[in-house]
């Protein structure tokens, strides 16, 4: 049993519920972060492997870099046609 209840007064949960609810609440913050760097870093290897290796055998020299400045034109929505 309980006293009363002070208006105003939020009643404090038990450190185990609360460090669960951080847990959780940080989880559902890193994970999209996570998967979206996962996602990018997945898109730059695939365009610095298409187009990287084609254009440093045209131009006889690699440029690095390029895959990221491609994912950036990409994300961007300025891709080159």
């Amino acid at each position: 049993m309980t006293g009363p209840r002070i208006p105003g007064t939020a009643r404090r949960s038990p450190l185990p519920r609360r460090l669960r609810r951080y847990f959780v609440v940080g989880l559902i913050v890193i994970a999209p972060v996570g998967l979206t760097i996962s996602v990018l870093n997945w898109v730059f290897q695939r365009m610095d492997g298409l187009l990287g290796r084609p254009l440093e055998q045209a131009l006889g020299f690699r440029i690095p870099g390029l895959g990221f400045i491609l994912l950036a034109l990409e994300v961007r929505g300025r891709w080159p046609s």
